[in-house]
């Protein structure tokens, strides 16, 4: 009868000389260690090296996973790998991405072109690539306006940037120098017309108040860092650089006042 220390010897035996077997013919589950070169259909090569990996274990592509089983330590084979069992097909589809814009938007991109739906639209100095109008909405505000208060004329007068100032925006702004000849020649018309009933807003370049209320009130119709005499109607926003002159080049009053009498009819 065979002992345990004998059975023990056999089987180590055994398993050591099933250990030392060396598969010769690649299958799944095998380590192995493939030296390779990667070329394109048209003789380029685009890879070469060698790569160790496990058989059907998902560590290479498709292609070249599948194609080593059955092959033999030392051969070589030309592997024909087609894109799906290799890196895959380009996309060559077409993405779409939905997109609301408003139709000023569109009318914008596309040559002021009104939306129509199902039709595509080109406009590579826009979008380098075409759109395709999948849908029209006209989307509709209700909204309820409540009046709180109704000012008088003079009221809203009183409201805008001279009117806080006290200055009517139907006077005539007369913006001067005291260092200024012609603005020197300007001023006894300006007197003269006031004694008549027109009404003046006087602006020294060198009162510091008035010039403020000036540029806060009339930036946008007087120049301020140009020559002077100027003169502007704020109710018409008619204006006039430098002074009033017969042909002669002496001061017309004439000219003046009707400048005012336009700036009075907008009262």
């Amino acid at each position: 009868m065979e002992n345990f220390a004998d059975a023990c010897k056999k089987s180590a035996a055994e398993l050591a000389d099933k250990n030392k077997t060396v598969k010769t013919t690649v299958e799944n589950g095998v380590f192995v260690e493939v030296a390779y070169i990667g070329k394109l259909t048209n003789g380029t090569k685009f890879d070469n090296g060698t790569v160790k990996f496990t058989v059907g274990g998902g560590q290479m592509i498709k292609g070249f996973d599948k194609g080593v089983v059955g092959m033999k330590t030392g051969e070589s084979k030309d592997l024909v790998i087609p894109p799906e069992d290799g890196y895959g097909l380009p996309e060559t589809s077409s993405k779409i991405f939905p997109q609301e814009i408003p139709i000023g938007a569109f009318k914008t991109a596309f040559n002021n072109e009104e939306p129509v739906k199902g039709k595509e639209y080109t406009n590579l100095n826009s979008l380098p690539w075409p759109v395709k109008v999948i849908d029209v909405k006209v989307i509709t505000h209700n909204y309820t306006i409540k009046i709180l208060n109704i000012l008088t004329k003079e009221e809203y007068k009183n409201m805008s940037c001279l009117g806080k100032y006290g200055i009517s925006e139907n006077d005539v702004v007369f913006l001067y120098s005291d260092s200024c000849g012609w603005c020197a020649k300007m001023k006894p018309l300006v007197e003269t017309l006031e004694k008549e009933g027109y009404s003046f807003s006087r602006i020294n370049v060198a009162d510091g108040e008035k010039m403020n209320i000036g540029q806060e009130c009339l930036s946008n119709m007087l120049d301020f860092s140009g020559g002077v005499p100027q003169f502007t109607c704020p109710a018409t926003g008619k204006y006039h650089g430098g002074a009033f002159t017969k042909p002669d080049g002496s001061a017309d009053i004439s000219q003046l006042r009707a400048f005012a009498d336009e700036c009075n009819k907008s009262a």
